[in-house]
This record gives structure tokens, C-alpha cells and sequence, in this order.
């Protein structure tokens, strides 16, 4: 039951991946957050009212309850965030197999604050998250081309204008063709570069908020309790933050009445995959909840192949290094 969950879970996220990269628009300021995390709680308070009405009373813990804030604004505030800017800038597959590369956020705080030891297999695996995810920049950085620089190319404007007055029509094309690959090479490279931090950020708020929630359920183990705990938190947050900018009412309005089908598509896949998650561990241990969690990457490109194909390039470069990087999970999560 336990695997089956976190396989649902995993399911779950890769669809709203693919679901946010389908709702972005060119030149839009919504980046979906608001909107899944409304999504988020009207689902997940729908399953709370239900289950606490069959159940009974659910235990609350002070200390729990914190640990469940803390875990909802990295993970759920923070390291969405930064997923849906990185799916925004370099696409679904990309972002998300950056994105979980969180079990080395993980091995890092077992290593420095919890006095743990890295295995070999482990090791192994972490060796295989970083070649991943090496040959996934790589891969994205690959065609944007660097523009010239007057060390490179000290020739005037107004000689190289001459030159291509002078030059004949194939010559004079070929000319036009580098000044306008050099003009669309830095911002597509910015744009790259912005993509890939936002991934690495969002890879460790979720390992931070992963740490968080375990801490949570050690003193509080109510998973649906927790989860509603952490999209409240986000949403506050949210709120907070755009109050302090003069945009809370009009950003609440745009996100409840504009019409956005994938993001309410990926509001609703978000909740199950937190549910999924959170109800894995309650039955399974956390390292095989991990191994098939980490499939979302897999299961991810597949996704995006399917119902992404317009967007996103799927080719070997990019589905190599997503099998290294949940190969690397594997790994990290079978030592423990």
C-alpha cells in the first residue's frame, strides 16, 4: 500500500509539472502559485472535514504544528515558487529533474548537522545525481550561442555596415543571420541561467521542507492534519506578501474568477500528490517512499512527451540525465 501511494504521488506531481507548463502564457505575470494553492486547500479541507467527521477529534501538537509551518513555507511556498519559475523559463522535464535533485540537500544536512556518514552506495549515488544534472544543464545551455565582444570582434559598426553594403546576397544573408543570432543569444542564455537557479532553489527549499515534515510527523503524525498546515501557511504567506505590495485583493481576484484550467488541473494534482505522499509513510518506510517518489522525474518527461510535446523537446539529452538523476535517488534511498 505504501509503494502504491507514493507511486500515486509521484503521478501526481509529474502531472501538475506538465499541467503548469501548459498554463503559462508568453508575457503573463501569473506563475500559478495562488492559484494551485487555493486548489490545494479546497481539496485538502474537503478530505479533512470527511475524514475528522467519520473519525472523531484529531490530536494537535504544538510543536508539531510548527514544524508543519516551517516545512510549508520552504517547501510549499518557496520551493514551488521557484519550480513553477524554473518550469516557466527551461520547461517541466527540465526544472523537475533539477527540482529533485533534493536528496543531495538531504545527504548535506545528515551530514553536517546529524553527524551521519556517507555509505558507498550512497556516494554512488549522489555521483549520479551530479552527472545528471551536469549533462541537463549542459543540454540546455547547449544552442545558446554567446554574442561577440569587442575583444572578440573589435570591428566598427560603421565598417561592418560597409561590409555588408559591399558583400554579396548569400554573404550579405549570412551576415544578417550572426548579428541576429548574437542579438537573441544573451537573453535566451539569461533566460537558461535563470531557469537552472531557480531549479537548484527550489531543490533545496524541498529537501528543507522534507526534513521539516518528518521532524512534524515525529511529534504530530497526522498527515492530512500537516498538509492542510503547510498549504494555509503558503497561502498566508502569499497573501502577506502581496498586501505589502498593494496586490492581494486584485491578485485573489484574478486567481478566483480568470478562467485557468491547468492551473486548477495542477492545484488538484498537487493535493493528491501530497496527500499520496504524506499517507506513504504510514505505511512504508521513508527510503522506499523515496526510491518511488523519486520516479516523478521519470515519469515526468513521459508526461510532458505526451501532452507537452509543442512546449518542450524531449530527446535523449534530456532523458539520460533525468534516469542518472532518479537512478542517483534509487541509490541514496535503498542505503538509508
Amino acid at each position: 500500500m505504501g509503494v502504491i501511494l507514493a507511486l500515486v504521488g509521484a503521478l501526481a506531481f509529474s502531472f501538475m509539472n506538465v499541467f503548469m507548463r501548459n498554463g503559462v502564457r508568453p508575457g503573463d505575470e501569473d506563475n500559478g502559485l495562488l492559484t494551485t494553492l487555493l486548489v490545494n486547500i479546497a481539496v485538502i479541507a474537503a478530505v479533512l472535514v470527511v475524514t475528522t467527521t467519520l473519525g472523531g477529534v484529531r490530536e494537535l501538537s504544538v510543536v508539531g504544528g510548527a514544524w508543519f509551518v516551517a516545512a510549508g513555507l520552504s517547501a510549499t511556498f518557496f520551493g514551488r515558487n521557484a519550480l513553477f519559475g524554473a518550469i516557466r523559463h527551461i520547461g517541466a522535464a527540465r526544472g523537475a529533474a533539477i527540482k529533485n535533485a533534493t536528496p543531495l540537500v538531504t545527504v548535506a544536512i545528515a551530514l553536517a548537522f546529524l553527524g551521519e556518514r556517507l555509505s558507498a552506495m550512497a556516494a554512488a549515488g549522489v555521483g549520479l545525481i551530479i552527472a545528471g544534472l551536469f549533462l541537463l544543464i549542459m543540454e540546455s545551455l547547449r544552442g545558446a550561442r554567446k554574442p561577440r565582444t569587442a575583444e572578440e570582434d573589435p570591428v566598427d559598426e560603421a565598417i561592418e555596415s560597409e561590409a555588408l553594403a559591399a558583400a554579396g546576397w548569400w554573404d550579405r544573408t549570412r551576415l544578417m543571420a550572426d548579428r541576429t543570432v548574437a542579438a537573441i543569444a544573451e537573453p535566451a542564455r539569461r533566460q537558461i541561467v535563470v531557469g537552472v537557479t531557480l531549479g537548484a532553489a527550489a531543490a533545496l527549499a524541498f529537501g528543507s521542507g522534507h526534513a521539516f515534515r518528518k521532524v512534524g510527523m515525529d511529534f504530530m503524525p497526522d498527515a492530512l492534519l500537516g498538509a492542510s498546515i503547510g498549504a494555509l501557511t503558503a497561502l498566508a504567506t502569499y497573501l502577506l506578501t502581496a498586501a505589502v505590495r498593494g496586490r492581494a485583493r486584485a491578485e485573489l481576484h484574478r486567481s478566483v474568477t480568470s478562467y485557468r484550467p491547468w492551473f486548477w488541473a495542477a492545484g488538484a494534482a498537487g493535493a493528491i500528490g501530497q496527500m499520496s505522499f504524506f499517507s506513504a509513510l504510514a505505511f512504508a518506510p521513508v527510503s522506499h517512499v523515496s526510491v518511488v517518489a523519486g520516479s516523478e522525474i521519470v515519469l515526468t518527461v513521459v508526461i510532458a512527451a505526451l501532452l507537452a510535446r509543442r512546449l518542450e523537446a524531449i530527446t535523449s539529452r534530456v532523458v539520460i540525465p533525468a534516469i542518472l538523476v532518479f537512478a542517483g535517488t534509487a541509490l541514496i534511498g535503498v542505503a538509508g
